[in-house]
């Protein structure tokens, strides 16, 4: 999947990815017995490295600028373009969730 990103949005998302602390979620992940498959090791059940989180969250902040929140191995990446939500900058979000509760019709 390719993906149309100005240099302004490639630059927050390097930045967002600095200062994600990848490490509490490395330790989280171990605690729970948290684990991604990893297909260059045939398809063994692991933690994931810090630079595979990193590679994965990245590419998920790459599609949320078309699709606003996406989410995968316990990470959701939102984008909210500016103007939004009274949002005067496009911003990025990236979450690690545990756990998430709704109902219909509260989204």
């Amino acid at each position: 999947m390719t993906f149309t990103i100005t240099e302004h949005q490639s630059q927050l998302i390097e930045d967002l990815l600095e200062r994600f602390n990848f490490e509490k979620v490395q330790i989280a992940m171990a605690a729970l017995d948290w684990k991604w498959v990893n297909v260059m090791e045939d398809g063994r059940l692991t933690v994931p490295t810090i630079e595979r989180m990193k590679r994965s969250c990245r590419n998920l902040l790459y599609r949320s600028i078309n699709d606003k929140s996406v989410g995968s191995g316990g990470f959701e990446a939102r984008y909210y373009p500016a103007g939004e939500d009274e949002i005067e900058e496009e911003t990025f979000a990236l979450s690690f969730v545990v756990t998430q509760t709704f109902t219909c019709g509260d989204w």
